[in-house]
């Protein structure tokens, strides 16, 4: 006979949602870490532009071919800026996606273990009951043995 409410049935589910709640933490570490990762690219260009336009604002009166290098050399660092810039944006997008996802999972899980706990509650419920309609029919097996009485209610 097969019991719906035997709480191993969900053994399965739950090392299933378990997976997917791990999973999602790796992905979220990962999104992190790239997060981590764009900003200190960033940071590192955003550095190397202001070291090259200090040193262009000390060579104002140097040759012109030497700024026109140095201003080519900054716009390319621009760029650079704004494409780590969008990086670090879709990183951090990434890693709210990821977060809402892991919660996610987190909650399905929780949910899992919840209605597990319940049934084995119900199923430890329903094992003393029958325990204890076992010892009170022992009980009342000796209480009728003990008195000389049959079960039947007969004198012998």
């Amino acid at each position: 006979m097969r019991d719906d409410n035997d709480p191993r049935r969900l053994d399965k589910v739950l090392e299933v949602r378990r997976w997917k709640e791990q999973s999602e933490i790796q992905a979220l570490v990962t999104a992190q870490e790239a997060v981590t990762e764009a900003e200190a690219t960033l940071a590192r260009l955003r550095e190397e532009w202001r070291e090259l336009r200090n040193g262009m604002n000390a060579a104002s009166a140097a040759v012109v071919g030497q700024l026109q290098a140095l201003s080519l050399m900054m716009e390319q660092l621009e760029l650079g800026i704004e494409l780590a810039d969008r990086a670090r944006s879709a990183a951090a997008h990434r890693v709210t996606e990821q977060t809402g996802s892991y919660l996610e999972a987190h909650a399905e899980r929780r949910a899992v273990e919840k209605v597990q706990e319940r049934r084995i509650e119900r199923a430890e419920l329903a094992r003393k009951g029958r325990e204890r309609k076992r010892e009170d029919e022992i009980a009342v097996d000796r209480f009728w043995r003990g008195e000389g009485m049959s079960p039947r209610g007969d004198t012998e």
